[in-house]
């Protein structure tokens, strides 16, 4: 791991970092090993105060204590791209007042690169193959979510109370791994599935003293969601045998 911190002048209160690392670097394996990339800037300049972060982290293939591939499905995250941004914005409006702004976004994006071989080892233990799945009219395998709020603070709005209120709102989408379900008893095809879930909300905090050793905490809570029915998307099966593209047929 590489750190690299610059500073510059203390009265400007600005701090940049820079990360650079490797992981799996244990499997001995040249397709296995990951890098992990990460910046960030913060300060403050006068009464606002920020800070931004970004990454990105690769992953390669995964073995076992064996020295076997281990197949891709949705439990692990091999062969993926995460990146990642964080962003914070906060203002200080007098010493009781603070307003603060909130941002992430998260992405996986994932090769399918190891498929199982079906009925590999008598023993029960499934064993893997290299080979590169493509789509085509289904949506490839990644994860993505965004959450953002906006929050106020007062800490002697009335009463000597401290109120606190938040907006937020959050947003997330998944498209799994292609399962060979064929022989199967539900599926007997070659499937995979999605679902997208969104909401939003606000909350509003009150702490208010009401003797020396009392307090009333009190407020209210607001959320909307909209999950979304988990679609799933079957293959054909030639196209996947023979070319191998998930190409939907539903």
């Amino acid at each position: 791991m590489i750190n690299i911190i610059t500073r510059r002048p203390q009265e400007e209160q600005f701090l940049s970092t820079a990360e650079v690392g490797f992981n799996n670097l244990a499997f001995g394996e040249e397709e296995s090993v990951g890098t992990d990339l990460r910046y960030g800037i913060s300060g403050k300049e006068g009464n606002v105060d920020y800070r931004l972060s970004l990454s990105r982290t690769t992953t390669g293939d995964f073995y076992d204590a064996e020295g076997d591939l281990i197949p891709t499905d949705n439990r692990t995250l091999d062969n993926t791209e995460s990146l990642g941004l964080l962003a914070k914005l906060g203002i200080d409006i007098d010493e009781a007042q603070r307003l603060e702004f909130n941002f992430t976004y998260n992405s996986d994006d994932r090769d399918i690169e190891i498929l199982p071989v079906p009925n590999s080892d008598p023993n029960g233990k499934t064993l893997a193959t290299r080979r590169t799945i493509g789509f085509s009219g289904a949506t490839d395998p990644e994860i993505r979510s965004l959450s953002t709020y906006l929050t106020y603070t007062h800490d002697n709005l009335f009463l000597d109370s401290q109120v606190d209120v938040q907006a937020y709102y959050r947003n997330s989408f998944q498209s799994g791994i292609p399962s060979d379900a064929r022989n199967d008893f539900f599926f007997d095809a070659i499937v995979l599935t999605r679902a997208e879930e969104e909401a939003f909300g606000g909350q509003l905090q009150i702490d208010t003293p009401l003797a020396e050793n009392a307090n009333l905490l009190w407020g209210a809570d607001f959320e909307f969601q909209k999950n979304g029915a988990s679609v799933t998307e079957e293959a054909d099966p030639v196209a996947f045998d023979q070319d191998g593209i998930f190409r939907t047929i539903n």
